[in-house]
């Protein structure tokens, strides 16, 4: 079985290169993008099993949610949001995020919320 696809979403260079480095440790493919405005063309293109999203960025996490959620090809693919947000976990709830997990996140945290939406 190849290993799960999941494309990482940040706009923050730092945050996006170190949260797919530990995801790859973990035995994911990871695909990332640095642009909200793009993750739909991205993933219809690249078909994930799975989106990492940030909450803050141009065009913010709850809102890219919503639009994959309304997108055919996608809406069956599961959503993550993170942020460091004291309000993020209500915002991913609003925003139909299958689930929501905090700045800073341990990895095997990660990976075992990821493996758990994929298996769901």
């Amino acid at each position: 079985m190849p290993p799960c696809k999941v494309l990482v979403c940040d706009d923050d260079v730092d945050i996006l290169d170190m949260t797919g480095m530990l995801l790859e440790f973990a035995g994911f493919r990871v695909i990332t993008q640095i642009n909200s405005r793009k993750m739909i063309d991205q993933a219809i293109a690249e078909r994930p099993d799975v989106m990492l999203i940030d909450i803050w960025m141009p065009l913010p996490g709850d809102q890219l949610t919503k639009e994959i959620k309304l997108t055919p090809q996608l809406a069956h693919i599961p959503v993550i949001l993170f942020s460091a947000a004291i309000d993020g976990r209500i915002i991913a709830k609003e925003a139909g995020a299958d689930r929501f997990i905090e700045k800073p996140f341990d990895v095997d945290n990660l990976a075992a919320i990821i493996n758990s939406v994929i298996a769901a």
